[in-house]
Parts: structure tokens; C-alpha cells; sequence
């Protein structure tokens, strides 16, 4: 049955993310005070000050000047999936951020484009998921290690693991405590392509 389109593309067209921010584009004039930064299908309020009860008023103004913006343009906010985060103790700051009349809990760490933050700017959540993600993977695949040939396995650790260490490295990889335990687990991944025990882990580096 056919139907007559009003609004929006089709889900994973080539014209759907210009569209989209075309369409989003002058958010950016409803917002007064705070800065925005938008990338992708997210958009982000941020402002700082020397008072927390400056950065709370402006934040909230921002959240109400936003969420009309979202109606008239037939939009429908979600407050239940935004996530304040305050850089520094939010205990002491004591900031409350609200949406439609309901206070939005401040969290202590937040995800941007698949890397997890927190109110310290440290990546130690981050660096464990990873390593929790790439030990899941590790043992799936080494069921299979005495059937899966070296260069099979080569190129499952390109694309299934070595993803995991590369992504946006740049930001995250110095910023973090838990870096050593982030190195063991390459080298258990490395040492499962290989099927080598005794190479040091700059070794088995070498050897991709």
C-alpha cells in the first residue's frame, strides 16, 4: 500500500544525515546562552562559570528554549535520555538540571560517539569496557584456534579486535590509569593469532 510521505527519509539514505542537518541547523538561534556542538544525530549544551548557579540557570533556560524549539519545529523531546554531567564534584556544586517541569539525575560519566567520560575527564570506564569487550571476543574465537589457520586469524583480530584499541586512541589512550591492563589484554589477543606463549608482547607486535 502506498502512502504519501510528509516528513523525513528513508533510514539509511545518503541524503538522510545532510537533510538532517540542514533541518537542525537553526537550533542554534533558539539557544541563547549556552554553547551547542552537534556531530551526528547528537547534540550537546555546555556553559561554564565561576558561579554553579550561573551555569545551572543557563543550562535550564537553554533545556526550555530547546524543548520549544523541538515542538514547534514537530519535534518530540526525550528528557529520559539526557544526561547532565558537571566537570568537578556535583555534590558540592549542588546543580539541578530540569526538562518539562521534572529534574534530569546529573551523572558521573557520559558516552559521546562511542567513548565513555567522566566528571574527572579520566577514560578508566572506557578502557574496561574495551577490555571487556576484546576478553568476549578473545574467548568466542579461541574455540576455534586449533582450526582457524594464522592468517584467518590475523584478519579476525584486524576486524573484530584491533577496532576496539584504535577508535578515537588519540583522545583516550594517555588519559587513563588502567593503560597496563589495557596492553595485557592486546597481547592475550595476540597471543591467540599467533599461538605463541613465549614472544614478548613488543614482539608479537612486530609481527602484524
Amino acid at each position: 500500500m502506498w502512502n504519501v510521505v510528509c516528513s523525513g527519509v528513508p533510514q539509511g539514505s545518503i541524503l538522510g544525515p545532510l537533510l538532517f542537518n540542514i533541518f537542525m541547523n537553526n537550533l542554534a538561534y533558539a539557544v541563547n546562552e549556552s554553547s551547542l556542538l552537534s556531530f551526528a544525530d547528537d547534540t550537546n549544551l555546555h556553559a561554564s562559570d565561576e558561579c554553579p548557579r550561573a551555569v545551572e540557570n543557563t543550562i535550564n533556560q537553554d533545556l526550555f528554549n530547546a524543548t520549544s524549539w523541538f515542538k514547534q519545529n514537530g519535534m518530540i523531546a526525550n528528557p529520559t535520555k539526557y544526561n547532565p554531567m558537571v566537570l568537578g564534584n556535583a555534590n558540592q556544586c549542588g546543580i539541578s538540571i530540569e526538562c518539562a517541569g521534572k529534574e534530569i539525575p546529573v551523572s558521573k560519566e557520559i558516552k559521546l560517539l562511542g567513548i565513555t567520560l567522566d566528571e574527572k575527564l579520566k577514560f578508566d570506564s572506557h578502557i574496561a569496557d574495551i577490555c571487556r569487550k576484546v576478553g568476549s571476543q578473545i574467548n568466542a574465537l579461541s574455540k576455534l584456534k586449533n582450526i582457524l589457520p594464522c592468517k584467518t586469524k590475523v584478519s579476525l583480530y584486524q576486524a573484530f579486535i584491533l577496532p576496539y584499541f584504535s577508535y578515537c586512541s588519540q583522545v583516550w589512550y594517555h588519559c587513563g590509569r588502567n593503560i597496563e591492563k589495557l596492553e595485557r589484554t592486546n597481547a592475550r589477543a595476540l597471543r591467540f593469532v599467533y599461538s605463541d606463549k613465549i614472544l614478548t608482547y613488543e614482539a608479537l607486535l612486530g609481527c602484524l
